[in-house]
């Protein structure tokens, strides 16, 4: 069923020959201005073409030009490339509904500067029926037309999993009595109005926490070996100096050397190894995890990308399993966990040190570039 408006509906095949046609262009400002044109673009106002993929699904693609702007939280700003008061060219994807409502998010976002020197994919995403891999083809046919001279994404990408009342009750009640020690152990006991106890109540029971966050590109990586963008074409960038808004006085670089050797050491790990390299507080986490994959014993030569693996998997066959969010949870709290911070720097060994070394430049490798496409015809 299409979509109930007066605008005409393209086939997705027209629009990408279109688009290969675009990108035979010899020069950007070319490019860039036939997409515009093809769109319905004005010197002053946007243009939107309407997509058919297949019977159900609908896209509006909408071309701009227009200042600095982002959809990304946590995307880094102020960056050497990127300056506020500058035009720069947008294309953004959405997906439509069959009553021809579009929707809030887009599919696709990319920013191209108006010289075509650098381009970034902002955002991407899948709809209720369009997948992730399926906004990446997307985006690959408009990088295609417009041919930047380099391409990058800040790969922050999360998931969370919703977890059971039943697997935070543990949590909470430890908060709980260590509130009521403090309370205890404190020298002045104030009488609290009836206002305030609601509203302490009140927080207990919209407690955070409810959703477990997972960074992708950490769990992937140890699983795999691979980002998600890597395996879409990208790969890690060279870079000296990477300040985040949240952290403007930090200074972080990567090296796409020092992301691999640290990905295919944490991989290549061992059961026992982890045993040998995590303080001793987390040796009964260990030992949950690996019953629960089945791992039979704490000197198992089974490597962490085969641990990381296995606890995936469970959450995905059984997302609302009790034993796999547990297992979730106590992984991220276990593996993923800097655990020098909360340890006395006497205490913390070599082997903890080295493994926290490969896990930040996981971390801090969030800087992604794609090579420039090769004309084709």
């Amino acid at each position: 069923m299409a979509p109930k408006d007066n605008d005409d509906v393209i086939q997705i095949s027209t629009l990408t020959n279109k688009l290969y046609q675009i990108g035979t262009e010899s020069h950007f400002k070319t490019r860039a201005n036939l997409l515009r044109e093809y769109v319905g673009c004005t010197d002053t106002v946007g243009g939107h073409i309407r997509i058919q993929c297949d019977d159900h699904v609908f896209l509006d693609v909408r071309v701009t030009k227009g200042e600095y702007e982002s959809l990304s939280k946590t995307q880094y700003s102020k960056h050497r490339i990127i300056t506020r008061n500058t035009k720069y060219h947008y294309v953004k994807v959405y997906e439509r509904n069959s009553q021809g409502k579009t929707q809030k998010k887009p599919l696709v976002c990319l920013r191209c500067d108006l010289n075509g020197e650098k381009m970034e994919l902002v955002w991407l995403s899948n709809g209720k029926n369009f997948s992730g891999k399926h906004s990446m083809k997307l985006f690959n046919l408009f990088y295609k037309a417009l041919r930047p001279n380099q391409c990058f994404l800040h790969d922050d990408s999360t998931v969370s999993v919703k977890l059971s009342k039943e697997v935070i009750r543990e949590d909470v009640r430890k908060e709980r009595k260590r509130a009521s020690r403090r309370r205890q152990k404190s020298p002045y006991k104030k009488r609290a109005s009836k206002k305030k106890k609601k509203a302490k109540k009140k927080t207990r029971k919209n407690k955070p926490n409810r959703n477990l966050k997972l960074y992708l590109r950490t769990v992937r990586s140890l699983a795999t070996g691979k980002t998600w963008y890597e395996s879409m074409g990208f790969k890690p960038a060279k870079l000296d100096d990477i300040r985040y808004y949240y952290l403007p006085n930090k200074v972080c670089s990567q090296h796409p050397s020092r992301f691999r050797a640290s990905v295919d050491t944490l991989r290549k790990m061992s059961v026992k190894d982890m045993y040998a390299t995590f303080p001793a507080s987390s040796h009964k986490n260990l030992d949950d995890i690996r019953k629960e994959i089945g791992v039979p014993t704490a000197n198992s030569h089974v490597s962490l990308g085969t641990v990381t693996k296995r606890v995936l998997s469970q959450i995905r066959k059984k997302p609302k399993s009790l034993m796999a969010q547990r297992t979730l949870k106590k992984f991220k709290s276990t593996v993923l966990t800097d655990h020098t911070l909360k340890m006395n720097q006497d205490n913390v060994t070599p082997k903890l040190k080295n493994y926290t070394k490969h896990l930040r430049n996981i971390w801090t490798t969030c800087i992604f570039k794609k090579d420039k496409p090769i004309v084709c015809g």
